[in-house]
């Protein structure tokens, strides 16, 4: 379901889908399953090739979240074109030895050949098992 999210860059990022969270709701990542996150942003630049970033927020702390594959080529068709609208769709298993917290910020990005193509917080996170 569709997330309240805030840009991070340019307002390449259109909707952002998380499975099981809603709007504003706090949305509840579960050690050792899978979370799925659905974005749709428009590219802000011509690419061959793209990568994942994601680093989360536990209580304050930043981390890079470990164990993603960070070749975005591999969710969405490269390369990408500039005014161009793209779906990706990643899944990442949550390690069983994720930190629980009740105050998780989550950053993704996606960066391309020239810098920042779409950038999202999610700032409703927990981590429960």
């Amino acid at each position: 379901d569709q997330v309240d999210v805030k840009d991070c860059a340019n307002n390449e990022i259109k909707k952002v889908m998380v499975d099981g969270c809603h709007g504003s709701d706090p949305c509840i990542i579960h050690r050792g399953k899978p979370f799925t996150l659905e974005a749709l942003f428009g590219a802000n630049q011509n690419t061959k090739t793209a990568k994942i970033e994601i680093k989360a927020s536990l209580d304050g702390l930043e981390i890079d979240v470990p164990g993603i594959d960070t070749n975005a080529c591999h969710f969405v068709k490269c390369p990408l074109v500039k005014g161009q609208q793209y779906d990706i769709k990643y899944t990442w298993n949550v390690p069983k030895i994720a930190p629980k917290s009740e105050n998780v910020v989550v950053t993704v990005k996606l960066i391309g050949d020239n810098g920042v193509l779409a950038c999202a917080i999610a700032t409703h996170g927990k981590i429960r098992d």
